[in-house]
């Protein structure tokens, strides 16, 4: 379910925080490929991306609080799950279980 569009958003805040503090970039492109969208609801669509509009500020104040040290032995995975548990208390409990999810499909899969 996730709130909204807010899962990518945040994932991208914390890749960013990642990313500004090792050698690793990302370029950004032209879409590549086209979109059809489902049929939805606006005012449901703000109801779930009301938490992320309300809490951004709290996750970007807490994301420049997170340590990250790129060592020689650190994977980019492991800063991730680093800059992850550090503002876990701010994720709703989907978004965070659905992380979790990831890392360990990343690591394993």
């Amino acid at each position: 379910a996730g709130f909204g569009r807010y899962d990518d958003i945040w994932a991208g805040y914390a890749a960013e925080r990642v990313l500004s503090a090792t050698d690793y970039r990302v370029h950004f492109g032209g879409p590549s490929v086209t979109q059809r969208r489902n049929e939805h609801n606006n005012w449901d669509d703000l109801a779930r991306e009301l938490y992320g509009y309300q809490h951004t500020p709290s996750l970007l104040a807490a994301l420049d609080d997170a340590v990250v040290h790129e060592t020689a032995d650190d994977a980019i995975i492991d800063l991730y799950a680093n800059v992850i548990d550090h503002v876990r208390g701010l994720l709703p409990v989907h978004t965070s279980r659905f992380l979790d999810t990831w890392m360990w499909e990343f690591n394993h899969g």
